[in-house]
């Protein structure tokens, strides 16, 4: 394990010189004045004018994706492009969110919020005039989703009444959406966007709910955790919480069918981070306190008519879907590099790939099942179960390759 100071550690690695290593591992992003966001004018011409519908369920991890735990979902993927090793950009929803819509790792976060820039992707849906529908189960605002992805959009960001309990906030935020795809307007397509929070802590399950996964812990209890805790009832709280925002995403899927708007929307269904509960035996609870699988890996599903129901094998990231569409979508031809550090899911894919994964606290590589976690006071390798490597130097070249390459896009 790599314990050294950040600054020797880094030097070593050929990451930074010694006098500015700390530094570069502390901003990670471009200076406020050195803004060079997208790198040149972008010259889209949509070839097409398909919808677009992206659904997030907060905090679902890969493996809630089965018949039994989201039937409706399940369905869903075998009419799907399916992601089979896909990571989020982050352990938690802001920093998820961001890779997400940008293309970015989110090391850049806090620089686009500086400068009030918007993803390029959302300002090209709206010059190709698309209508936005943009919905949270929980706040937009407490993610800082408003200061960053949605902060040039003027379309209003909504959530539910504040007087809602938490088990119906995400019922209405489906209903309110499917009003508005009953009353769409035909002569113009349309961005929509939800985020659902019921997998979110505390794990909302209405009484009405099925309850599918027992026994099942009481609301409060992931507040109450440990090592000795048995996290069997709390893991079943947040499976039957995953299966009623599988019943909410079949009936937002159902309405698609019923309006004639499936035939004519992309539809791309995903998470913002994973969620723990205690499966490295590690002490290992909820999300933002480490980069194992179960906080980082997620699906991603697109539906794309024209396109053919597969699997993509190789490793996937939040920041290939904003190019993806870009290309696909709204028919730029600039290069990935001009805007993003992603990949097009559509086009061939490499095996293997690093990835940078932001927490509130510190960031990783992740590098297949490795986790390099770059923290303050050095660098620490870890296994797919979370176990300390002690001789990492093998994976030098691709940490250098991932840090310096990402950290410089917007420069």
């Amino acid at each position: 394990m790599q314990t050294a100071t950040a600054r020797r550690t880094m030097t070593q690695w050929g990451l930074a010189g010694p006098a500015s290593a700390d530094d570069r591992l502390q901003a990670g992003a471009a200076t406020a004045s050195a803004l060079n966001y997208p790198r040149k004018t972008l010259h889209c011409q949509a070839p097409s004018a398909p919808n677009v519908m992206l659904l997030v369920v907060d905090s679902l991890r890969f493996d809630m994706l089965s018949p039994q735990q989201m039937p409706h979902l399940s369905r869903f993927a075998e009419q799907a492009w399916r992601a089979d090793r896909h990571y989020s950009t982050g352990n938690n929803t802001m920093h998820g969110m961001f890779g997400l819509f940008y293309g970015l790792p989110a090391l850049h976060t806090d620089t686009m919020i500086h400068h009030r820039r918007g993803p390029v992707l959302l300002e090209q849906l709206a010059r190709a005039n698309y209508q936005f529908h943009l919905y949270g189960g929980a706040s937009l605002q407490g993610a800082r989703l408003d200061r960053a992805v949605f902060v040039q959009t003027d379309a209003p960001l909504r959530t539910a009444p504040d007087n809602a309990p938490q088990d119906r906030r995400d019922r209405h935020v489906i209903e309110q959406l499917r009003d508005d795809l009953r009353a769409h307007d035909p002569s113009r397509p349309f961005f929509a966007f939800a985020l659902l929070d019921s997998a979110h802590t505390p794990y909302a399950v209405p009484d009405a709910a099925e309850r599918r996964f027992l026994p099942q812990a009481r609301s409060g209890d992931h507040l109450r955790v440990g090592r000795r805790t048995d996290p069997g009832p709390l893991f079943n709280r947040y499976r039957n919480a995953v299966l009623k925002a599988d019943a909410l995403l079949g009936d937002i899927l159902l309405t698609l069918e019923h309006t004639g708007l499936a035939d004519n929307t992309v539809v791309i269904i995903t998470s913002d981070h994973g969620e723990s509960f205690h499966d490295l035996g590690q002490n290992d609870w909820g999300h933002n306190s480490n980069f194992s699988d179960y906080q980082t890996r997620v699906p991603l599903l697109i539906r794309w008519p024209g396109r053919a129901p597969m699997v993509e094998p190789a490793v996937t990231s939040h920041m290939d879907l904003a190019p993806t569409l870009m290309r696909h979508l709204l028919g730029c031809p600039a290069p990935f590099s001009d805007y993003s550090a992603g990949l097009d899911l559509f086009g061939p894919l490499p095996a293997q790939r690093p990835l940078l994964v932001e927490s509130w606290t510190s960031r990783s590589v992740r590098l297949g099942s490795m986790a390099i976690l770059l923290r303050p006071y050095g660098i620490e390798v870890r296994d797919g179960q979370y176990r300390p490597v002690h001789d990492a130097s093998p994976l030098r070249g691709e940490v250098n390759a991932a840090i310096i390459g990402q950290m410089q896009l917007l420069q």
